[in-house]
């Protein structure tokens, strides 16, 4: 009911005003071309974008939004919202689904840095907008918040991404197949790379899965054969122990600058293998069909993440 229900805002708030589109061009990313829609002949200081599972947490969660990006004299300001997550599944891969893009993006503030911004909360300067072309820029995008954050800073101005968890709260998926299709996606249109997908996969791999693994064979050797026994796997057994010990000290303290269900880290062995799996998937996708589904479309893109059509092989 979407429509009736802004429409009947718009009714009593002269502010508001509905825009419908009828038809999504070939070559365009569904998304990018509401908000290009969205956009055009829309006058303002700033643009706020929204996604439609964000629930704002305060009344100024904006306002606030708005003055930290004023204070930091940049024109695009995003922010990480807390990640509140209803099932089972959820709970288990989004969190390190989240990670792996921090792995990539952590550092994305550095004046250097290619850039990063999150589009389910995104502000950005209309002047600066329509000087990198607006979403017209990452029309062929497989997502388009990461590229566009790329093309502001190729143009030479500055972003910033910061920590929003008492701002605004996202349920970015209400179910496995979505959570798991979901991810796939992002990473494919993320990372546009199938060495960054292979790379990501190793990561968790070396720094997640070997010593979860190797610990239980550890204590094994140690109870069968004795300490005297197999005192040269000492330095291993002391690496593993120390590497498990950090992990957790990480792991814990990343799920909670998202607000994420901690309770899940006991699982933490199962979510590494699951993320694992969409990780698979999604260099699969990159690599092979390059074909990935969101809401009522598909698309097909090149090896570069970028769409050829919109709408091929019918409805996802």
């Amino acid at each position: 009911r979407t429509p009736a229900i802004v429409q009947e805002i718009a009714r009593r708030d002269p502010r508001v005003s509905v825009k419908h589109v009828d038809a999504l061009p070939d070559g365009w990313l569904a998304k990018s071309h509401a908000l290009s829609v969205g956009t055009t002949d829309t006058e303002a200081d700033w643009f706020m974008f929204l996604d439609v599972d964000c629930r704002l947490l305060a009344p100024t969660s904006i306002r606030a939004a708005l003055a930290e990006a004023q204070h930091r004299r940049v024109p695009m300001f995003t922010v990480l919202p807390a990640l509140t997550t209803g099932g089972f599944a959820e709970g288990l891969l989004i969190p390190l689904c989240s990670a792996v893009m921090a792995l990539w993006y952590g550092r994305s503030n550095r004046p250097t840095a290619a850039g990063f911004a999150n589009g389910q909360f995104l502000l950005v300067r209309s002047d600066v907008y329509h000087a990198v072309g607006g979403h017209v820029a990452v029309r062929k995008a497989v997502i388009e918040d990461v590229p566009f954050a790329e093309a502001v800073r190729t143009e030479g101005y500055s972003t910033w991404t910061g920590g929003g968890a008492e701002l605004v709260s996202v349920r970015m998926y209400e179910s496995f197949r979505s959570t798991f299709y979901g991810w796939s996606r992002i990473f494919v249109g993320a990372l546009r790379s199938p060495v960054k997908i292979l790379l990501s996969m190793a990561w968790l791999i070396a720094g997640s899965l070997w010593p979860i693994i190797a610990l239980p064979w550890l204590l094994i050797a140690w109870w069968t054969y004795g300490l005297a026994n197999v005192s040269s796997l000492l330095p291993l057994s002391t690496l593993c122990l120390t590497h498990l010990v950090l992990l957790t000290l990480v792991s814990y303290g990343f799920w909670g600058m998202g607000r994420c269900d901690r309770r899940y880290l006991w699982l933490y062995p199962i979510s590494v293998l699951g993320v694992l799996v969409i990780l698979v998937h999604s260099f699969w996708t990159m690599t092979v069909t390059r074909t990935v589904g969101w809401r009522t479309t598909r698309y097909r893109f090149d090896r570069h993440a970028k769409i050829i059509v919109s709408g091929a092989g019918g409805r996802a």
